[in-house]
């Protein structure tokens, strides 16, 4: 998979949380076999770019044609846009929405923040100290009014022009990717949108692949950590420093140490502040190459942030053994702590709660170790291989196109319902979906039982047709010509899917992109309850049933899937003539072979036809369909068809077809003689019944054209 990646700088572990996990991302999906680029609009200085194979520079006057060809020179089959501001957002994402219109490139808009801190102010001090250092007066004055109003007041004055700005990403992306479900609902309230199938989310991976040896967990120092840029708005420094003058002035943790590392345009603020608290444990590192020494020396870790996306951080402090103490200020903070379990947890603003936490773990030895210590384990969650396997698997559900499910019917009131509903209970979004019913001149209440569904189901993307031509092939080309989706698979009227049929399908099409065909596992459900004596491994087919075994094979010779579960690719069924319309099933006739016909065509092409083992239906299988006549017409049908098929391509064909017949006849002769061996002589009859009529079929057509 060639995967690109399009962020406002040229990616740098220095640069912030989205940078590291552009970064990350990038060097996994390399590590798995894919292909990764970058499209960057601001360049910087030692960018780290060995996870991607090339990379561009988006200049202020691309348009649509430099990203397309961009997009066409990379063969790139995933976008991932990790934009941050709103300015770039506005500008490329449309773009790239546009420039992968009509191809099967897809388009991932990721939400790295918090939804909602947009609305959020500023401490009033900070703004004004920024703006005499010479900061942007408007968005410092903008930053005051949002703290005097507040974000309901805000939210309620600029709905429009907040939901517009958020509605922008799920426009403009097949998939709108958060940190945590709750994170995706908050988004979808602020955008007033329904939080549906586009939103989908995925944690941050863990930074590192190292993790602290448990063994030296003993040798932590009695310092504090806090690794963040040094910006007061979202990371609201200014509260732990605060803080830390209340534990300095406690005599049993003044020996404690503060050490913040990081740098930014607060930073000279806070060596104001922290001069101003006369605080004299606390260290300002500025920037450094590598945190891990760090973390490997720390024992508690600090956040007091605003507000945060994910803090990668956070996860960063677990992997190396420090406890966090972190204030509940945002909505994904749940999935990385669980309180007094792998960390600390205290409500948002409570100096007083969070003070006290600090000094109890400060003085618990004991209690520090049992937190980092569980924290080592919880924080596995986001390794990188697990986390990239997530995203391989949004992309793959991306890739996989809609289905179209096509269903032919004549006269099956009593189980056309049944199939349907075996469809809607599917858990599958409906948007990647739909049921095409055609219906073959119905005398019964087939017509009545679909409206009836359809009414109660509006969720599903449901069409009904009637075509008046007689036979299965008619049916199935209207089917073809209704199917708007990139995959066509037809069900038989009683054929009854599992409840995960259709995500099975899903990815086993996305792991196999080069199936130009596939059929599924086909189990009979006989009506009478149970199976006919003749029923075996060589019979199964007569009652439409197949079995390959649990793994996924490709057909070969003339074995083909079977029409009560078998699918295509559109695209390739719709350049095709269709299914022949001289062969096929026409009412109670059991002319057969336009799927062979078909499966035929593709394989002299050069196409793929896979089976899938997992995608399962079950097939009705009437008592009547296991008797002596239907065997006798069933047989002679296939044989006709086989005369049909094989004339039309010439003397030759015909005469190749009527030799191996006679090969199927010394076949079907050894068979007889070894069920009659092992006492299953029915199941010998009936191959010797059905080759006998397969030939009549084959060699005296002539009394069945009549």
């Amino acid at each position: 998979m060639n995967i690109l990646f399009v962020t406002e700088n040229q990616v740098s572990q220095r640069l912030g949380g989205t940078d590291r996990i552009t970064i990350t991302l990038a060097e996994e999906f390399s590590r798995m076999g894919h292909a990764c680029y970058l499209a960057y609009c601001r360049p910087g200085e030692a960018p780290d770019l060995e996870g991607f194979r090339e990379t561009a520079l988006l200049q202020e006057g691309d348009d649509e044609a430099r990203i397309t060809a961009l997009i066409q020179a990379w063969k790139v089959d995933i976008v991932v846009c990790n934009l941050v501001g709103i300015r770039y957002k506005r500008k490329y994402l449309p773009l790239l929405f546009a420039a992968t219109r009509g191809t099967s490139t897809r388009v991932v808009a990721c939400y790295h923040a918090m939804p909602g801190e947009d609305l959020l102010g500023n401490r009033i001090g900070n703004s004004l100290y920024r703006i005499r250092k010479g900061g942007k007066l408007g968005q410092n004055l903008k930053d005051i009014a949002l703290t005097i109003l507040g974000p309901s007041l805000v939210q309620r004055l600029s709905r429009k022009r907040i939901q517009d700005k958020y509605r922008l990403m799920y426009r403009n992306s097949d998939s709108l990717v958060l940190h945590t479900p709750e994170a995706c609902r908050a988004f979808a309230e602020i955008a007033g949108l329904r939080c549906d199938a586009r939103f989908d989310y995925v944690y941050s991976a863990l930074t590192y692949d190292t993790f602290l040896d448990e063994r030296e967990l003993s040798a932590k120092k009695k310092v504090a950590l806090i690794v963040a840029r040094l910006d007061e708005k979202p990371k609201r420094i200014s509260f732990a420093l605060r803080a830390w003058r209340l534990i300095e002035a406690q005599r049993d943790c003044s020996d404690w140490q503060l050490k913040i590392v990081g740098g930014g345009p607060d930073a000279g603020y806070y060596q104001r502040m922290a001069k101003r608290l006369k605080l004299k444990n606390v260290s300002f590192e500025g920037r450094v190459p590598d945190l891990t020494a760090y973390y490997r020396e720390a024992s508690l870790f600090l956040l007091t942030s605003s507000y945060e996306g994910w803090a990668l951080t956070l996860t960063e402090s677990q992997q190396f053994g420090v406890v966090p103490v972190a204030l509940d200020s945002y909505v994904s903070l749940p999935t990385i702590l669980t309180n007094h379990e792998n960390g600390v947890t205290v409500p948002d603003g409570d100096l007083k709660g969070y003070v006290a936490a600090l000094t109890a773990l400060m003085r618990d030895p004991a209690e520090r170790e049992r937190l980092a210590r569980n924290g080592l384990v919880s924080c596995r969650r986001f390794t990188r291989e697990k986390v990239a396997e997530h995203w391989i698997s949004l992309f793959g559900a991306l890739r996989d196109p809609k289905i179209s499910l096509v269903i032919c019917t004549y006269n099956r009131e009593e189980f056309i319902g049944r199939t349907l509903e075996k469809i809607a209970a599917c858990h599958f979004p409906p948007e990647r979906y739909e049921i095409v019913v055609v219906d073959n001149n119905s005398t019964d209440s087939t017509s009545e039982i679909c409206a009836a569904f359809a009414a109660a189901h509006p969720e599903v993307n449901y069409r009904y047709a009637l075509e008046t031509s007689q036979g299965l092939s008619f049916a199935r080309n209207t089917g073809i010509s209704l199917a708007q989706g990139d995959y066509i698979v037809f069900l038989d009227d009683d054929s009854f899917v599992a409840p995960d049929y259709l995500e099975r399908l899903s990815a086993r099409l996305a792991a196999y992109p080069d199936a130009d065909a596939f059929g599924g596992r086909i189990d009979p459900l006989f009506e009478s309850g149970t199976a006919p004596r003749w029923l075996c491994k060589w019979t199964l087919s007569w009652v439409s049933a197949i079995d390959r075994g649990g793994e996924v094979s490709r057909f070969s010779g003339s074995k083909y899937p079977i029409g009560a579960n078998m699918g295509f690719k559109a695209q390739l069924l719709k350049e095709m003539p269709g299914f022949d319309t001289t062969l096929g099933r026409t009412g109670k006739n059991l002319l057969g072979g336009e799927e062979k016909e078909i499966f035929g065509r593709i394989t002299a092409a050069g196409g793929q036809i896979y089976y899938f083992p997992d995608v399962r239906v079950q097939h009705v299988i009437p008592e009547r369909r296991t008797t002596r006549d239907y065997i006798v017409r069933f047989a002679r049908g296939i044989g006709y068809s086989e005369f049909v098929r094989c004339r039309r391509k010439g003397a030759g064909a015909l005469l190749k077809r009527r030799f191996s017949e006679l090969v199927k006849w010394g076949a079907t002769l050894v068979l007889w003689v070894g069920y009659l061996f092992r006492g299953r002589p029915a199941c010998g009859n009936a191959l010797v019944l059905f080759r006998w009529n397969v030939s009549r079929g084959l060699f005296f057509h002539k009394s069945l054209e009549g």
